[in-house]
């Protein structure tokens, strides 16, 4: 065998493996995941992470003083991070196959289909709505910014879309 031959070939393959490696990274993160069309790609890539989840996560408006700051999508997970320019915080939204954290109290969900449930035995910082084979879970800073104006600003800004509706809105686009 020549190795001067194979050389120059194993370097050739592993730098397209490294370039590959980061392009996939970095097509985790993206635009806004909006409820309608124009982002429907984001909104797929969330849904394949979680393939079961009946509900994807998606932006209907976002009030003023909140950002989107980060997306990332991998397998078993899409995480939206938020930032209230008001009061400094972060607010993280998850979507996975199921709820990780202890809920055990349950209260009244302000969204059909769900369950809604918050570890009010915990930190009471988290609620989490449990559907079909998935979990959003919102975590906020602490308890009480859940309440506030601006929590429920945002709590109100983020849908779920149904999978059955993000299967019609990529079929249009496609």
């Amino acid at each position: 065998m020549n190795y001067r031959r194979l050389t120059p070939l194993v370097l050739a393959v592993s730098i397209c493996l490294a370039a590959c490696g980061e392009l996939g990274s970095e097509a985790s993160r993206g635009p806004l995941p909006e409820c309608d069309s124009t982002s429907w790609n984001r909104l797929v890539l969330m849904a394949q992470s979680v393939p079961s989840a009946g509900f994807v996560p998606c932006i209907i408006a976002l009030d003023p003083g909140w950002e989107m700051t980060d997306a990332e999508t991998s397998t078993g997970r899409s995480t939206l991070r938020f930032d209230n320019d008001t009061h400094d915080l972060d607010v993280v939204v998850r979507l996975e196959g199921k709820c990780g954290i202890t809920a055990d109290h349950q209260i009244l969900s302000d969204r059909p289909g769900t369950q809604l449930f918050t570890n009010a035995e915990g930190a009471g910082n988290e609620l989490a709505y449990r559907f079909e084979s998935g979990c959003i879970t919102f975590e906020f800073p602490n308890a009480a910014f859940a309440t506030t104006t601006d929590g429920r600003a945002l709590l109100d800004s983020i849908d779920f879309l149904s999978r059955d509706r993000l299967r019609v809105i990529s079929s249009r686009e496609l």
